[in-house]
């Protein structure tokens, strides 16, 4: 039934690539295809991250308590990483007892993730089993953070611009790596990070959704008798 309504519809949105790719391949052809998007103003300026190692090197999750986001797997990677790495994981969204490893701050607002990654996180973490095009990944990459996401999340979109990992091994690796070759990843994503912004700031994006839409319409009535 969904798929029949999707062949129906005058203009079906598909909201990321992965999106795109399924109306293509049912036989969706007509379609609006666009992505997220940010406000620009909202966002502060990225800030280049430093290392210093006496410090923690804070990573942040952002996310609900639910089963898809798989953050079991995260925490016990985090929880099992050698103690001379120093790794502490924030978790926004939820609730918990705080470890030496893993501190929860529960429910916060957008500005004040946006403002904990600015500041404070060295790098973004998402291990979901599945994602659409989750905004605090897309905030992280305008900020300018080093991002890891599993593979079956991370959106076509930002591909080059994230490190994906498939399992338990490669996210422990992942996370090494990053902390060992951190100056070079935190160069690299702040250098991204203005494309980003480039790209996916609102502006830009509704534009262009604009123009597609018109479009659409145009040929709609060119057709119609």
């Amino acid at each position: 039934m969904a798929i029949l309504s999707l062949r129906r519809a005058d203009y079906p949105i598909a909201a990321s690539k992965k999106a795109a790719l399924f109306f293509k391949h049912i036989g969706c052809n007509n379609f609006l295809s666009t992505t997220n998007f940010f406000n620009l103003s909202s966002l502060p300026k990225p800030i280049q991250k430093e290392l210093q190692f006496e410090k923690p090197f804070e990573l942040i999750f952002v996310g609900r308590n639910d089963r898809i986001k798989n953050l079991s797997l995260l925490k016990e990677v985090v929880n099992n990483l050698p103690a001379e790495n120093k790794v502490v994981l924030h978790i926004f969204g939820q609730d918990g007892i705080d470890t030496n490893r893993i501190h929860y701050h529960g429910w916060c607002t957008e500005d004040e993730i946006v403002k904990f990654m600015n500041i404070r996180a060295h790098a973004f973490i998402l291990p979901s089993l599945f994602e659409a095009s989750p905004l605090p990944l897309l905030s992280a990459l305008a900020l300018g953070l080093p991002c890891l996401v599993s593979s079956t999340a991370l959106p076509l979109e930002y591909k080059g611009y994230a490190k994906s990992f498939s399992t338990k091994k490669e996210l422990q690796e992942a996370l090494l790596s990053l902390f060992e070759n951190y100056e070079l990843n935190a160069k690299r994503s702040f250098s991204n990070s203005y494309n980003i912004r480039e790209v996916y700031a609102a502006k830009v994006v509704l534009t262009k959704e604009f123009e597609e839409l018109f479009s659409q319409i145009e040929k709609k009535d060119q057709k119609t008798p």
